[in-house]
């Protein structure tokens, strides 16, 4: 296991995080969770809600997702002793006076899988967790007889869903705070002897010569000028495909012969057209792959629109330039293309002999990730 942590501390570490996860589970933690909609990551609602849950379990809602200061012996008497496994791992502090705090860190329950990620909407997060995490989900399938790879893993939601059903996972991650924490969420979910996790970048330190059935990933995907600085975890270059087309460039050196790719992604267009459609059916001539591109929405990219608002809204808390500076840099790169709508689409991708396809589902959709009618 290429982890952060070897050997028998795995083992234990497994032990105490499983007990945890049980606990938080018994005191009702996850079925406070399960009450949120999962396609729409909106961590605000949590404090609101979190008045009219189970006052049982209020104080482990404050500790474990809203990072609140709660008394030791009120986790105790919520929990055990079996959330002490957080401060053996860094992952909580405990002061002096008797409060604990966990690290910037929050525990995110979806679809049955418990993992902790950067806490809220973080400037500029290393652990991300948001809408399109969760998108790709209904498009993982997997058998026992298969093995998988999860690029550009993060918390390792992707990877623990593959591990469900695959013979065994890589994950691969860059950021090595992201590992870490991928690695004890591996464990939370009794997966640590199924997940292999690699460091570097995407394919270069998997073992050579090793192929995998299925691929997923959720790149670096947001489409926004080179010139501004954006959170890493979402600059996917000017066109949205800076990452993307480095993984499909790479797939058919790691994918069985009947392998299969599954990458969620954005990109620009002009309302009607995607302006790296070319980009994709010269990568899948050059490569050898069968590429088909299910597009979803286009969705306005005007100065005033929701959208745009929205991206440079995010750009705003690391960029160091004002809106006006950003929106000018993001007019530039619209200009360049032709483009005036954000394109949100998944690529699914095989080995074979070049052919590209459409699936145009965008019509009058107006939803990011799926279609609504």
């Amino acid at each position: 296991m290429s982890s952060t942590v070897e050997g028998s501390e795995v083992e234990l570490r497994a032990h105490v995080l499983q007990a945890f996860a049980n606990a938080v589970a018994e005191r009702g933690y996850t079925e406070f969770m399960a009450s949120f909609n999962p396609l729409a990551y909106r961590p605000e609602i949590y404090s609101v809600y979190r008045f009219n849950a189970d006052p049982r379990v209020r104080a482990v809602i404050d500790f474990l997702l809203l990072r609140k200061s709660v008394r030791a012996e009120g986790l105790d008497e919520a929990l055990g002793d079996s959330w002490r496994c957080l401060l053996e791992l860094s992952l909580a502090e405990l002061d002096a006076r008797g409060w604990a705090t966990m690290q910037g860190l929050a525990l995110q329950y979806h679809y049955g899988i418990l993992f902790f990620t950067d806490a809220g909407m973080s400037r500029d997060p290393n652990v991300y967790f948001g809408d399109d995490s969760i998108a790709l989900f209904p498009r993982i399938y997997v058998t026992p007889a298969q093995t998988a790879l999860d690029l550009c893993s993060g918390s390792g939601i992707q990877a623990m869903q593959l591990a469900r059903s695959a013979g065994s996972v890589a994950a691969v991650e860059i950021n090595p705070r992201a590992r870490r924490v991928l690695s004890v969420n591996a464990a939370l979910n009794s997966q640590e002897h199924k997940v292999n996790i690699y460091g570097g970048s995407l394919f270069n330190e998997l073992p050579e010569g090793v192929r995998f059935d299925v691929v997923t990933a959720n790149p670096p995907l947001v489409p926004f000028p080179d010139s501004v600085r954006y959170p890493f975890v979402g600059h996917g270059g000017a066109d949205g495909l800076a990452i993307t087309s480095n993984i499909l460039e790479g797939l058919r050196e790691r994918l069985t012969a009947r392998g299969r790719a599954h990458i969620i992604g954005l990109t620009l267009s002009n309302g009607a057209r995607l302006v790296t459609e070319d980009q994709f059916r010269q990568i899948a001539a050059e490569c050898e792959l069968d590429i088909t591109l299910t597009l979803i929405a286009h969705l306005p990219l005007s100065e005033s629109s929701f959208w745009m608002r929205g991206l440079v809204g995010t750009a705003l808390p690391v960029a160091g330039k004002s809106r006006t500076a950003i929106d000018s840099a993001f007019a530039d790169v619209l200009s360049k293309y032709g483009a005036t709508h954000l394109a949100s689409c998944y690529i699914f991708a095989r080995c074979g002999s070049g052919r590209f396809v459409y699936q145009n589902f965008a019509r009058t959709n107006k939803d990011l990730w799926f279609v609504s009618g």
